[in-house]
């Protein structure tokens, strides 16, 4: 009832949280109420993960957006390292 501390997400689960935002689409709060945090939690990951995923080569659409954007990922023109791939 209130009392502790709120439950955090680690990394993987933030990285899974951002995903499933960018590709579904659903709002922070759905995911929040799906992992049993804060809206702000999932807001929080949301935007730490984001600028992580363009540095490595993902193309992230809609980053100026709110914590309920529309945004997905596209990666249509993003060019493949070389050994990306498996043969």
């Amino acid at each position: 009832m209130g009392a502790g501390p709120k439950q955090r997400l680690v990394f993987v689960d933030r990285l899974l949280v951002t995903l499933v935002h960018l590709r579904l689409g659903l709002p922070h709060a759905a995911l929040a109420q799906l992992y049993g945090v804060d809206r702000s939690t999932v807001s929080a990951a949301v935007r730490e993960v984001r600028p992580l995923l363009a540095a490595r080569g993902f193309a992230v659409r809609g980053t100026a957006g709110g914590p309920d954007d529309d945004a997905g990922l596209d990666a249509a023109d993003v060019p493949l390292r070389a050994g990306a791939l498996p043969d």
